[in-house]
């Protein structure tokens, strides 16, 4: 299990825990919204499975990878790394967690995507999810914890 503060760990404390601990981030994250990408607008279900591992300086600040998994709903499409047109992709993710802001920064690892966002008290993670180019990509994404599992995931 990821450090942070000892007491958050147990169970019983879990809830009334107000430190940000990291065993809130690292799981599977699921949400469908909208997504605007050089298509037009679609709906999309998206899946996101993170794991961290502390920084060696001692605070509660996290090095996080992970993978995000899409699906275009309606009759669009996304792209996959290449440029190919492609109704569902796996992006690889790398970034930070900032513990005591809650701010999470990840980046596309094949790709040029970035997501900025945070993790709120409620456990609804809200990233911004910005992709430059002429396949550019744009959306906000609320997502829910829906499993402790980080399977796949590779810290």
């Amino acid at each position: 299990m990821p450090y942070c503060r000892k007491s958050c760990h147990k169970p019983s404390h879990r809830q009334s825990c107000s430190f940000p601990c990291c065993w809130k981030l690292d799981g599977t994250w699921e949400t469908v919204g909208d997504t605007k990408n050089s298509t037009g607008i679609h709906k999309t279900y998206k899946k996101v499975v993170l794991c961290t591992v502390p920084l060696r300086d001692g605070s509660h600040d996290m090095f996080v990878s992970g993978f995000e998994q899409y699906k275009v709903l309606d009759d669009g499409t996304g792209h996959d790394a290449v440029g190919t047109a492609t109704k569902t992709d796996t992006e690889y993710l790398s970034g930070l967690y900032v513990a005591n802001t809650r701010e999470l920064h990840l980046v596309e690892t094949k790709e040029n995507g970035i997501y900025q966002g945070s993790v709120d008290r409620n456990g609804t993670m809200t990233l911004i999810f910005l992709q430059s180019g002429q396949k550019h990509v744009v959306g906000i994404l609320k997502l829910r914890k829906t499993s402790p599992s980080t399977e796949g995931c590779i810290p």
